[in-house]
């Protein structure tokens, strides 16, 4: 789904999964998503190291999780993709969050299925600001 994101040659992506990274490698293949996806550290288990991960790159883009609290809080510029109905901490109807002030907002214009068209308009403002 977010394919069209990773056309980009001058980015490189990086991935911070929870789970199964098999399956994740899968996706980015089938995909021909070109993401580096490190094994080797666990943030459920090592955030120290996690947070050193975050602060080394230049942009984190994310959904609503651990990573973007965490990019947030390490003041690391962060753009989050959210769903219509967010969680209450991100407000509504802004761009930014009064919280992690180097955090910018990307919603799901309206209720809907984020597994099909919504989540395609939503990829599109991301890319295109980027």
């Amino acid at each position: 789904m977010f394919a069209p994101l990773f056309t980009r040659p001058d980015i490189r992506w990086i991935s911070r999964p929870y789970g199964n990274h098999d399956r994740l490698e899968n996706q980015a293949a089938t995909a021909s998503a070109p993401i580096l996806i490190d094994r080797s550290v666990d943030q459920l288990s090592d955030i120290d190291i996690f947070a050193a991960q975050i602060a080394a790159v230049d942009m984190v883009v994310t959904i609503d999780n651990s990573t973007a609290h965490l990019a947030g809080a390490l003041a690391v510029s962060t753009w989050v993709v959210l769903p219509c109905a967010p969680d209450w901490r991100w407000l509504r109807a802004r761009e930014d969050s009064p919280w992690y002030p180097t955090l910018r907002l990307f919603r799901q214009p309206q209720r809907g299925d984020l597994q099909r068209g919504d989540l395609q308009y939503v990829v599109q403002s991301v890319q295109s600001a980027l």
